[in-house]
């Protein structure tokens, strides 16, 4: 999920919506490909 809720109550939130990992904007395309890269590990 990328975001602009930085908040913990925002994330909690997402993650029992069934969300399972977060990145908050502003985030950089090294950032964004790092952490796609993490989910096809």
């Amino acid at each position: 999920m990328a975001t602009t809720e930085s908040e913990k109550t925002q994330s909690e939130l997402a993650r029992q919506a069934g969300v399972t990992d977060f990145i908050t904007k502003p985030f950089s395309k090294e950032d964004f490909k790092a952490k796609i890269g993490q989910m096809f590990a």
